[in-house]
């Protein structure tokens, strides 16, 4: 088994290096701060949260798990190898774990060293102006659980006989729709989804390996694995199913009111028509009942109200989604001309601005007021 750990581990460096650097590099083009592109600009906040960070994360990590996975199986089918390779005197377990084990180590060189690297870099004062929270990393953390995923269905595939389209197709499809669970708004939510495609796959892909693909040959574990991924393929295909029913079929319309401010200062009742498709406004009345018509239109839009005027009956505790950095800190979008950029940190319940020059914090501003890097406390 040694032997076959330093095999894999020697033929396959080179390519996590190249996956490890591409990775770095893709993800400091995001990281540059440009006052000439305003949306870049306004994105360089988020840091490891931002969208096109993410975007490599998300789309990158897979890439490169399926890619090890692919490279480790696929060419040990050409020329009949992988019959020599079981004739050995190991077993195809001993086989599967010599190949697994340093695949994950160069998978997690490719992508967990460089997220946590340049998570390194960017908590760094003057790298970016923003503050930083180790927290950040937890959405790649999780993208890199979703490639480790891709990495084991690669493994599978290879192993497994049959057509592509077919029954090899589906620990990638499962694969798929555990990446999309990680696109949950909370956390514990997307752990909880994509945790389990993850499990099925590996003991899957363990028993593909101890049986050469044969169904009735697999161990208990490798069975349940395959009926597991199954159920979430076909768990995935019913919602499809469910969202392409709903475009064809829209839902009934339903109604329902809430309070508002004119741009007058009026207090009006507005009861929304809506359907799963679009929602638009019925009507609106005075508290007392009375309906008030548009005012040169043939009805109202929502920019006939007051930025940000709704009222709610009682309050709700903010609950921002676990892959934006908006729940560790708040930017105030309306200073993009200003210059400094200015954040404020809940936990420690004060304000921080930043040079957007020389990206080091300006100073703190807090019940006591303002007050310089140099002096705050």
């Amino acid at each position: 088994m040694k032997t076959l750990f330093w095999k894999e581990w020697r033929e396959n460096f080179k390519w996590a290096l190249l996956a490890a650097g591409c990775v770095v590099g893709a993800m400091l083009y995001t990281l540059r701060p440009n006052p000439q592109q305003f949306d870049n600009y306004r994105n360089i906040w988020q840091s490891l949260c931002s969208p096109s960070f993410l975007l490599i994360t998300t789309f990158g990590f897979p890439v490169v798990g399926a890619a090890l996975g692919f490279l480790q199986i696929l060419t040990e089918l050409r020329r009949d190898q992988w019959a020599f390779l079981v004739h050995r005197p190991v077993t195809r377990n001993e086989i599967f774990w010599g190949k697994c084990i340093p695949g994950m180590l160069l998978y997690i060189l490719a992508t967990i060293v460089p997220l946590f690297l340049i998570g390194w870099w960017v908590s760094l004062p003057g790298s970016i102006p923003a503050p930083f929270n180790w927290g950040l990393v937890i959405p790649g953390v999780m993208d890199a659980v979703t490639g480790l995923t891709f990495y084991f269905a690669a493994l599978w595939i290879g192993i497994q006989p049959g057509r592509w389209y077919g029954r090899r197709a589906l620990p990638l499809i499962a694969a798929c729709w555990g990446a999309v669970q990680t696109q949950d708004y909370a956390f514990h939510n997307a752990l909880e989804s994509s945790l389990p495609v993850l499990i099925a796959i590996f003991f899957s892909c363990e028993g593909a390996f101890v049986s050469l693909g044969k169904f009735r040959r697999m161990p208990w574990y490798g069975k349940a694995g395959n009926v597991l991924t199954l159920l979430l393929v076909l768990s995935m295909l019913w919602t499809w199913q469910g969202s392409i029913q709903q475009m064809i079929f829209p839902q009934k319309r339903y109604t329902y009111t809430e309070y508002s401010i004119l741009k007058d200062g009026t207090l009006v009742k507005v009861t929304n028509v809506s359907t799963n498709r679009t929602s638009s406004i019925e009507k609106v009345t005075t508290l007392d009942g009375r309906e008030i018509p548009p005012q040169d239109k043939l009805r109202y839009e929502w920019r006939d109200f007051l930025f940000g005027g709704n009222l709610n009956l009682r309050d709700y505790e903010p609950y921002h989604p676990y892959r934006s950095a908006s729940q560790f800190f708040s930017y105030f979008e309306n200073n993009d001309n200003g210059p400094a950029s200015w954040y404020y940190l809940p936990k420690d319940r004060h304000f921080i601005a930043y040079d957007r020059i020389s990206n080091q914090i300006s100073g703190y501003m807090g019940p006591n007021g303002f007050a310089p890097e140099n002096r705050a406390s």
